[in-house]
Order: structure tokens, then sequence, then C-alpha cells
């Protein structure tokens, strides 16, 4: 397991908290179409713990990203 249910659930809590863009950059290769609807189904799919390690991993890693820059834009005001 990649996280633990209470990251799942903190990780869920955070974006559930907030109104995301539909189009979200994380860099030059990586552009998120629909936002909200990736991280939706992350989330549920780490919430059944159906997901091999080795597909979770970069999906978890992807939303400890996306809310890393989310927190530091809220920051920067």
């Amino acid at each position: 397991m990649v996280a633990t249910p209470d990251e799942i659930k903190q990780m869920d809590e955070f974006f559930k908290s907030r109104t995301l863009d539909k189009v979200f950059k994380i860099n030059k290769g990586i552009t998120f179409q629909d936002l909200p609807k990736y991280v939706l189904n992350v989330l549920t799919a780490l919430k059944s713990n159906h997901m091999a390690d080795a597909a979770a991993r970069p999906r978890w890693e992807d939303l400890l990203q996306i809310r890393k820059m989310l927190e530091q834009a809220d920051k920067a005001g």
C-alpha cells in the first residue's frame, strides 16, 4: 500500500475542500485535461485498494505534487 487509509482520507478531504481548475499543468510534460475527474478516479481506486502498488505509487505521487503546488499557490496569494 502506497499510503495509509488515514493519509488517503486526509488527501480526499484536502481535494474536497477546494474547487479545482479543469486543466492543470504540473510541468512541461504533464498537463491534466480534467483534474477533478483524475483526482476522483485516483482517490476512488486508492480507497478500494484494488490497484497494484506499481500503478498506485505514481498516481499518489501526482496527488502529492498537485497538493504541494496548490498549497504554494495559496501561500503566494
